[in-house]
């Protein structure tokens, strides 16, 4: 009897713990998708333009023209991936009085990391839900047989 109620007691510390960390990272992830969307949303590239990749090593390079400016510009990606070819157009944001302070605009540009932390949080939160809700289920089930 002893036997049985230690081993039911360790798995519910077990799937206690795994829920505490679960939720945990989960938090932390949030705050970390939080603090990349704001510093994103601040960085000051409101304008946009459309793009074309002129080289593709990976990272791809790729060239716009800014409203208002006859010169085109150029710059790297910092997201290296080989779902473009080169000659693709997209969409960049760029900073209005800094020009050269461009990305690749939606989800695999500039908000890849955003979405990665906020996904992260998703899956970390749900987990841990279900630990906490699978460790209480033990428990009361222990206690209703413990009450017999």
């Amino acid at each position: 009897m002893i036997r049985l109620l230690l081993a039911r007691l360790r798995r519910f510390l077990t799937l206690s713990h795994i829920s505490d960390a679960l939720l945990l990272i989960g938090l932390v992830c949030l705050a970390v998708s939080g603090v990349l969307t704001l510093i994103e949303l601040g960085s000051g590239r409101t304008a946009y333009a459309e793009g074309v990749i002129i080289g593709f090593g990976n990272p791809p390079m790729v060239q716009f023209v800014p409203r208002d400016k006859v010169d085109p510009i150029q710059f790297t990606s910092i997201m290296p991936t080989t779902n473009w070819n080169a000659g693709d157009h997209l969409q960049v944001a760029y900073n209005p009085d800094d020009p050269h302070d461009a990305r690749i605009d939606g989800l695999r540009g500039r908000w890849w990391w955003p979405f990665v932390f906020g996904s992260l949080t998703i899956l970390c939160l749900a987990a841990g839900a279900v630990c906490t809700l699978m460790g209480r289920e033990v428990v009361r089930r222990w206690r209703r047989r413990r009450h017999r």
